[in-house]
């Protein structure tokens, strides 16, 4: 509080720094924006974030909090500090500050998408199904969140529900190699419900394939896809074929076991 106005030519030159990629000098300027003002939510708000970024994760969650017991209705903040107690052992510390985030910013997408991988991580895979569809209703364009929706959906009664969602990923994202990956395992399998309860099983395997081998195309170094184009292919007695496919798998990655 004894020079404000010098606290935000700090701020500014901190952010001015931080847009141009230099955090060492980001991080310079933020500091002296606090010593000068050291009630200052925004400062601490984004040197908490770009210490996050920085993997800085006990200043920035001391940052963090300094910023929202300052400011409370910052939802980014509540964000960033959801992100670093993901790695406590406690889940529900982070929950608490994804939920408070998305109370003040509904529309967060990027919270829904982080909410979920951390209720996968806990266990709760319905309700990581919940926060990937929630991430898709607020961002219909969200490729990354319609391919973890459909990871999820395993069960033979959701086949059509993960088929959609795989196929609406790749229409946003086409070299999206894992989503081709997992797309071609569920056709491989082709375990589906009918409306009866009956199990069907009906591989597709020419879509399958079509599938693993877009996985490689667009990343040469996906060993699983050849793994799995390979026991297609053996399958298909294509044993020279097969062969080559796991080969290059192991010698991709020779712990695949």
């Amino acid at each position: 509080k004894l020079l404000p106005e010098y606290s935000k030519a700090h701020y500014l030159m901190a952010r001015i720094w931080e847009q141009e990629g230099n955090p060492e000098k980001a991080t310079f300027h933020y500091n002296q924006s606090i010593v000068h003002f050291k009630e200052n939510p925004k400062a601490l708000y984004h040197l908490g974030k770009l210490q996050f970024q920085c993997n800085d994760d006990e200043d920035a969650e001391k940052n963090l909090r300094m910023s929202i017991s300052l400011d409370p209705h910052n939802a980014e903040a509540q964000y960033f500090l959801a992100k670093i107690l993901t790695k406590d052992e406690d889940s529900s510390l982070a929950k608490k500050h994804f939920y408070k985030a998305l109370e003040l910013n509904p529309e967060f997408a990027e919270a829904y998408y982080d909410l979920a991988f951390h209720s996968e991580k806990s266990g709760d895979i319905n309700e990581a199904k919940i926060h990937f569809q929630k991430a898709t209703d607020v961002e219909q364009n969200f490729a990354e969140a319609y391919f973890n929706l459909a990871r999820l959906c395993t069960s033979p009664s959701e086949y059509e529900f993960a088929e959609r969602n795989f196929e609406t990923a790749i229409e946003i994202k086409e070299d999206f190699d894992e989503c081709h990956y997992f797309f071609g395992k569920l056709l491989a399998k082709g375990e589906r419900m009918t409306k009866d309860g009956t199990l069907l099983i009906e591989p597709q395997l020419e879509r399958a394939t079509s599938h693993f081998q877009k996985a490689i195309k667009f990343n040469p170094e996906n060993y699983r896809s050849y793994y799995e184009l390979g026991i297609l292919l053996s399958e298909k007695e294509q044993f020279q074929d097969a062969y080559d496919c796991l080969h290059k798998s192991i010698s991709i990655n020779g712990n695949f076991a």
